[in-house]
């Protein structure tokens, strides 16, 4: 095993977050380039939209009102993040677009 992953196992981050940096060591490791870069905006958008739903998850254990607040708040510039990750991988990945009119598509006939 690598350095890299030796470190992130032993670490004191949240198991899903190794996972994430691991996921980031190997992938700056096997792709090149373009390939590389469209790994890396899934990547990021899956950790923005790993960290929506902790941050909701906390909001329900929370009895503090401002922090509820705050909490939201900050899920909901997550969801901006992911947003602005799914805007460039528009552009990056040429079949981004296309698969994501035939999701939207077929979501519309299973919930007619």
């Amino acid at each position: 095993m690598s350095k890299f992953k030796d470190y992130m196992i032993e670490s004191r981050k949240p198991k899903a977050l190794n996972e994430l940096f691991i996921k980031l060591g190997e992938l700056s490791n096997s792709k090149k380039g373009k390939e590389r870069d469209i790994a890396i905006a899934r990547l990021a958008m899956i950790a923005e939209l790993d960290a929506v739903n902790l941050y909701e998850q906390m909001i329900q254990y929370v009895t503090d009102a401002d922090l509820k607040t705050i909490l939201q708040d900050i899920a909901n510039e997550e969801k901006v993040h992911s947003s602005e990750f799914e805007y460039i991988l528009s552009d990056l990945d040429p079949q981004w677009e296309e698969f994501e009119d035939e999701g939207e598509e077929e979501a519309e006939e299973k919930t007619k």
